[in-house]
C-alpha cells in the first residue's frame, strides 16, 4: 500500500510540474493567481511546492521494496 501511494503522490508532483512549466510560463495560459493582477511568484512557489516536494516525496515511497508473501507450503 505504501509504494501505490509513493505512485500517487509522485504522479501528481510530477503532473503539477509538467503543466506548470507548460501552462504557466511557457504558454503563459492561466495563473495560479490572476486576480486582481499577475504575480510570477505565485506561479513559481506552485512549481516548487506542488511539482518538486511532492515528486520528491514520492519517489522514495514508490521506490520501496515490496514485501513478498511466502510460497504457499
Amino acid at each position: 500500500m505504501p509504494v501505490l501511494v509513493g505512485q500517487m503522490i509522485l504522479g501528481w508532483g510530477l503532473f503539477n510540474l509538467v503543466e506548470g512549466v507548460i501552462d504557466h510560463h511557457l504558454l503563459d495560459v492561466h495563473h495560479v493567481r490572476d486576480m486582481p493582477f499577475h504575480v510570477p511568484a505565485y506561479d513559481s512557489v506552485f512549481l516548487a511546492v506542488e511539482g518538486v516536494d511532492f515528486s520528491l516525496i514520492g519517489l522514495p515511497l514508490a521506490r520501496r521494496p515490496r514485501e513478498l508473501s511466502p510460497p504457499p507450503a
